[in-house]
This record gives C-alpha cells, sequence and structure tokens, in this order.
C-alpha cells in the first residue's frame, strides 16, 4: 500500500486536492474535526513517504491555529481535535523531494502524468535542467502507488518501487562532457541535458500514465538532437532558432510546441558522438543537414536517407585518410623498434664505461706492484700511504665520471622522447586527434621503455657505486693508511735540487 492510499484512507470523506511535480508532493483535505483519523492512523501515514525525502504536515482551522502533525504527541493531538469538535479542519501535506543515490520518488504517477500533459516544451526543459544541474549518473524515478511500471530512457528510468531497476551501462557523464567539448551548445543553461535523456528505450503497455510522459520527451529528445548538431542554436520560451554551416548556410526557426519526433534526429546525434571521430563526423552530418535544407525541407523533417548520407561520406572520409593512418602506424612501429635497440645500447653504455672504470684501476694495482718487485722493494709494501693517497684521487675521479657518464645517457633518453613527440605532432595536419590518439596510445608509447631504462640505469650505477666503495675499504685495510704529503718524495726533490745546482 502506497503513501497516497493511505491517507486517502485516513480522510475518506474529505475534500481532496493533490498535485504533484518532480519536486514536490502536495496534498490538502477538509473534513469535519469528528471525522478525522486516529493519532496512530495519522502517524502510520507519514511513515510511508520515503526516508530521502522531507515531509510537512499541518492542520489548521480556517487557516489559522496551524498545528504541526510531524512532531507532535498523542495528546497534544486529540486536545486539538476536541478542541475544533463539530467545525471543520484543512489538513496541508507537503514533501519535499530529495535525490539520493540516484534515486527519486513518484507518489502518484497519474498526477506526475498530469503535470507533464499541461507542461509546456520550455517549461519541461527548464525543470529536467535544474533536476540534473548536479546529476552526472542516469536517475532512476521509484513509483511508489503502482506496480508492474517500466519506462525508460537511456538516463531516466520509472520503476515501481517492487521491482529491482537494472543497472543501465550508459555512462551519461562521459557523453556530456565529450558533446560540451565537440559542440557548440555549451552557453546556455539547458546544456546540462543530453537527448539520451528523452530518448524511449523500452515502456510497458498497461499503464496508460506512463504514455502522457512519451510525447513531450519525444519532442524534447528531437530539440536537443537538433542543438547538439547545429552551428548556432537559440532556444527560447517559443522558439528554437539554429543555423548550420557546411557549403553554405542553412537558418530556420521553428516553434517548440509544433515539434515532433524525430528519430532521424537522435540517430544522427548518436552516431556523431558515439566512440571516436566526433568532431570529423560532426563536421560531416553538419554539410549533409545543409544539403538537405537547401532544397526547401526542414530540418526537424529529415528523414532516414539524411543519415544513410552521412554514413557513407563518412566511409569515404576514412578511406581518404587510410593511407596516411596506415603509413603513420607503420613509422611509428619502425620508430619503437629503433628506440628499444638505442635505449638497450644508452643502458649497456653505462655498464661498458663501469668496466671500463674497474680495468683502470685493476691496471694501476698492476702496475704498481711491477714497479716495486723491479725496484727490490718487498711486495708486502705495494699500498703504501703514498699509493694510497694517488688511489683516493683515482676513486673520486671514478665518482666524477660516473655522474659524467649517468648524465650523457640521461641527455639521451631526452632526445629520444623529444623525438617521438615530434613525430606525434608532424601527423597534426595529415590526421585527426582521435586517430593520433588511437595510434599514439599508451601501450604504443614509450613512457614503460623509458621508465624500464632509467630503472636499469639506475642499478647499474648503484652497483657501480657499490663496488668502488667496497673496493676502497678493502685497500684501505689492507694498506698501512693515506697520505697526500708523500706522494712525491721530499727528500727526492732535496736530492734532485742538490743535482741541479752541483752541474751549475
Amino acid at each position: 500500500m502506497g503513501f497516497l492510499q493511505t491517507l486517502q484512507e485516513c480522510f475518506p470523506t474529505g475534500e481532496e486536492q493533490a498535485e504533484e511535480n518532480l519536486y514536490l508532493f502536495s496534498a490538502r483535505y477538509s473534513c469535519n474535526a469528528n471525522n478525522f483519523p486516529q493519532y496512530c492512523e495519522i502517524k502510520k501515514c507519514l511513515s510511508e513517504v520515503s526516508p530521502r525525502d522531507i515531509v510537512k504536515a499541518k492542520i489548521s482551522f480556517e487557516e489559522e491555529y496551524e498545528f504541526d502533525l510531524v512532531h507532535c504527541d498523542k495528546a497534544s493531538y486529540n486536545n486539538y481535535i476536541q478542541e475544533y469538535s463539530d467545525e471543520a479542519l484543512t489538513v496541508k501535506i507537503e514533501i519535499e523531494k530529495e535525490i539520493s543515490n540516484d534515486f527519486i520518488s513518484v507518489y502518484s504517477l497519474m498526477l506526475l502524468s498530469s503535470y507533464f500533459e499541461k507542461l509546456s516544451i520550455w517549461r519541461g526543459l527548464c525543470v529536467f535542467a535544474g533536476l540534473m544541474k548536479k546529476q552526472k549518473n542516469p536517475l532512476c524515478f521509484e513509483i511508489l502507488d503502482a506496480k508492474d511500471v517500466m519506462f525508460r530512457t537511456s538516463s531516466f528510468l520509472f520503476v515501481s518501487s517492487e521491482h529491482k531497476p537494472t543497472i543501465t551501462s550508459f555512462n551519461r557523464g562521459e557523453r556530456l562532457t565529450l558533446c560540451r567539448t565537440v559542440s557548440s551548445f555549451q552557453n546556455s543553461d539547458l546544456s546540462v541535458l543530453l537527448p539520451d535523456d528523452f530518448h524511449v528505450i523500452s515502456q510497458t503497455n498497461e499503464c496508460p500514465d506512463v504514455q502522457h510522459i512519451e510525447p513531450i520527451f519525444q519532442k524534447m529528445c528531437s530539440i536537443l538532437s537538433i542543438a547538439y548538431l547545429a552551428n548556432y542554436v537559440q532556444i527560447d520560451e517559443r522558439h528554437l532558432q539554429f543555423k548550420f554551416e557546411g557549403n553554405m548556410l542553412l537558418e530556420q526557426c521553428e516553434k517548440l510546441e509544433d515539434i515532433k519526433e524525430n528519430e532521424t534526429l537522435y540517430k544522427i546525434y548518436d552516431w556523431v558522438y558515439n566512440e571516436v571521430h566526433a568532431e570529423d563526423k560532426l563536421l560531416i552530418a553538419r554539410n549533409a543537414i545543409v544539403f538537405h535544407g537547401a532544397a526547401g525541407k526542414q530540418v526537424a523533417c529529415i528523414g532516414d536517407e539524411v543519415f544513410q548520407s552521412v554514413c557513407v561520406e563518412f566511409s569515404l572520409y576514412l578511406k581518404k585518410n587510410a593511407k596516411q593512418f596506415i603509413e603513420a602506424k607503420n613509422k611509428l612501429g619502425q620508430f619503437i623498434c629503433e628506440l628499444v635497440s638505442k635505449l638497450d645500447q644508452y643502458t649497456i653504455g653505462i655498464l661498458d664505461k663501469f668496466k671500463a672504470n674497474l680495468m683502470a684501476i685493476g691496471i694501476f694495482l698492476f702496475t704498481t706492484a711491477i714497479v716495486n718487485i723491479a725496484s727490490e722493494q718487498p711486495l708486502n709494501n705495494i699500498l703504501t700511504p703514498d699509493i694510497m693517497g694517488i688511489l683516493t684521487i683515482f676513486f673520486l675521479a671514478s665518482i666524477i665520471y660516473m655522474v659524467v657518464c649517468n648524465y650523457e645517457v640521461e641527455e639521451q633518453m631526452k632526445m629520444t622522447q623529444n623525438a617521438y613527440d615530434n613525430l606525434r605532432e608532424s601527423y597534426k595536419d595529415v590526421l585527426t586527434t582521435d586517430e593520433i590518439e588511437q595510434i599514439f596510445a599508451e601501450k604504443n608509447g614509450i613512457k614503460e621503455r623509458m621508465q624500464a631504462a632509467r630503472q636499469k640505469k639506475l642499478t647499474y650505477i648503484i652497483i657501480w657505486v657499490i663496488i668502488l666503495i667496497v673496493l676502497y675499504i678493502i685497500l684501505c685495510f689492507l694498506s698501512g693508511g693515506v697520505s697526500f704529503n708523500n706522494i712525491v718524495s721530499i727528500a727526492s726533490l732535496e736530492q734532485t735540487t742538490r743535482e741541479t745546482a752541483s752541474y751549475k
């Protein structure tokens, strides 16, 4: 049992006035105080209001002396009824609807249908625009007073509370973003709406109240389809003015109430904004519509032959671009292969320079040992403090060499990245944005390959540093310390000086 039926049972002899729209349900009953329901019946009725909505209920006598039914207790309620015994009292109930988890309440489908029947097209667009201003997902209207009701568009679902709604796969937020990016219908308060919001997908034939909603939905779908296809759009309370620019200029003005359902308009709109090439599709669609209008026909009355013409024209357009598209893909594939080879060379180059550095240290130690042997000095005197001083300078030079090598490889990688970006830019005048995005997709890019190469380079650098530090510590441990003062012997310098003086 729904809220409205329970309310009617509470006041069976009362004078009833009830209205409902998308934002508010209101009811007014006038009857004698002696016929008022019991306190428990009133509370039971109010408890059937959806918890997501805000209810206000008051009793009044001659529009004065109001009594709040929502927050009253039993004693105060009974006292108020007894005080106005045999008098005519009025009950006013208002329910402010709130959207919660993409659901909104419908307390009387018949009243809502009557509301739509009286609604002008302009007012209907404004009402739904206000409703969907902050709503990006499809919206479910939960009907609380009917069974087996199903009325569906891509964005709206009218379903009875006894049935679990099927979640639509339509990504409204994504479609709205694309339409705002590509179309010229961007500066109006109505641009929060989409033709998909009003394009009827399915409905039940068992509920006549739903069928009063369909005609206004069909008109709004056609109006918004034109709005998202035209170069210029102006919608006011009575008229739809629009311009299409192609090989010539087409301007028309239609009365909102005279526009009828046109499935072809929606098919063209949906085809344009579906998947890729939206900008190119829109240009082709506009040219076809201008050609149709040049024959003296109204845009609002175009038929399937226009849609077929648009599809054929787009197929020819794709064939013209096929050669450039294939060339770009082949060029990118060749570039990726060369890129992988270069990145491997860069990282292996770090490894080669590391090995050369270690070899230089080994050669220095080997040469030092040979010199000591030739001079008949003991072998345990190879790593003298003087030699360790030279080695320390050598190790510091190795660190500097490593930093320079790392910088060199990083610059080579940046040059490769720039070459990739330049290749992408070179096709902007040949291919569409969607085609470029498809060719230079993430999976074809160099981001992952660059990250892998940098990771390898970092690994080699860390190994390089660790080996140098460990080797230096071992040599220090085996030596007798480090001395920078006697790298060149002072005594030998004095002897050389004396010998030079004696020659003179």
